[in-house]
């Protein structure tokens, strides 16, 4: 009897969350968190190399591609200034458009990952209007990223090889 109610209620609830979330780029002080965040289990799990990356070796990597010319990252905070996620956009062999995502292991299983991912996406497109599409290659066997990738407006392409591992491509092209 109250379905339409809870349609709507939860229509703006949806969007109320999204507009909550803000995108910054990427200072200096972000550097430990996205550490923590790629260091986590679940994070490593789903990556395409899933050993545990060195502090050291983190902060050298942090720092040549924070501020390269070939990549952006932006870091998602809420409305009380919580570090939810990043996402990075990456040029590569000279064409743009791989991008990244990952969470603060605090925000998993809330359904943030595609909002997040939808608004970067749409601002990195702003800010680079010669780039026609952004793509992303994702395990094969992570449904989870699949369907935030799909939720945010990317549609599946193809599968491929990578590493000898079976990865999905997903593109979101510029309307």
């Amino acid at each position: 009897g109250k379905g339409v109610k809870r349609a709507i209620d939860r229509i703006v609830g949806s969007l109320k969350e999204e507009s909550s979330l803000h995108l910054r780029e990427v200072n200096e002080k972000d550097c430990y968190d996205l550490w923590v965040w790629r260091n986590h289990p679940e994070a490593r799990r789903w990556s395409f190399d899933r050993k545990e990356i060195d502090y050291s070796h983190h902060i050298e990597w942090f720092r040549k591609r924070a501020w390269s010319k070939d990549t952006r990252i932006y870091v998602a905070e809420n409305e009380k200034l919580e570090k939810v996620g990043q996402v990075r956009f990456q040029r590569k062999n000279g064409d743009w458009g791989y991008v990244s995502i990952n969470l603060n292991p605090d925000f998993f299983n809330q359904g943030l990952g595609n909002k997040i991912l939808k608004k970067a996406t749409h601002q990195f497109l702003r800010g680079n209007p010669k780039v026609a599409e952004v793509r992303a290659e994702i395990l094969g066997k992570n449904t989870v990223s699949r369907k935030a990738f799909q939720k945010a407006g990317y549609r599946f392409c193809q599968y491929a090889s990578k590493g000898g591992q079976s990865v999905a491509v997903y593109k979101f092209t510029r309307d």
